[in-house]
């Protein structure tokens, strides 16, 4: 057996060595089998080790680097320009993860399913994208702008939020904030949900306190007497 081990193998997915070694070695097996990976990546791990530097981070090499080209052009509709800046990020991500040397820290990490993804990648070697509120691109609310840098009416993929920097270049004035407002709804979100789903548990569980399981199996309003 040669290949790649990754999150799809030995993860929680139907149809993996996990799941095969448990369905015709039984329990015993398996965990055997786990235990053995698992001092197999720890002993590798205190050998070779593992990080990620700034070389992990860089591009390709400009003749195999795909580079974006859509940053002016203009789209008649909201979807066909979220549709089509979203196919050439994918695009320019494919690119880097193809063309990763094998050993790259990163494209080891999204490969094997341990952190990351391709987005994140993308954002730091290749480009950041568009950058949306509200699930649609950045309304000219400045008249008739988005920002002060760029001219009255204009409706070209940059001057709608497309970020066309890198994190490892580094970002525009104009590109860090359209980043910052699309980062901010984020916070927002957890903010706002944090409160709402602990209050939520506090009702369910004063809703629920006065419950519990008897050692017969038994499940029901606690009885004051019995206590």
């Amino acid at each position: 057996m040669a290949g790649e081990l990754s999150k799809k193998h030995v993860g929680p997915a139907t149809e993996n060595i996990i799941h095969l070694l448990h369905r015709h070695y039984g329990a015993d097996k398996t965990v055997l089998f786990l235990d053995a990976v698992q001092n197999l990546l720890r002993n590798f791990l205190e050998d070779q080790g593992f990080s990620v530097g700034i070389r992990d981070a860089l591009p390709p090499a400009s003749k195999t680097r795909k580079k974006p080209i859509l940053q002016h052009a203009v789209f008649k509709t909201e979807l066909e320009a979220m549709v089509t800046l979203g196919k050439e990020m994918a695009e320019i991500g494919q690119n880097i993860m193809t063309h990763n040397h094998r050993r790259n820290a990163f494209s080891m990490m999204v490969t094997a399913g341990s952190k990351g993804n391709q987005i994140n990648l993308t954002q730091i070697s290749g480009i950041v994208g568009q950058q949306a509120i509200n699930g649609a691109r950045l309304n000219n609310d400045y008249t008739d702008r988005t920002l002060p840098t760029f001219c009255k009416f204009d409706s070209s993929a940059i001057a709608k939020g497309y970020v066309t920097q890198n994190y490892l270049e580094g970002l525009s004035p104009s590109s860090f904030f359209f980043h910052a407002a699309g980062g901010r709804e984020g916070l927002t979100d957890t903010a706002i949900r944090t409160s709402e789903t602990g209050y939520l548990y506090r009702k369910l569980e004063k809703t629920t306190e006065n419950i519990s399981v008897q050692y017969d199996g038994r499940a029901g309003p606690r009885c004051i007497s019995n206590m």
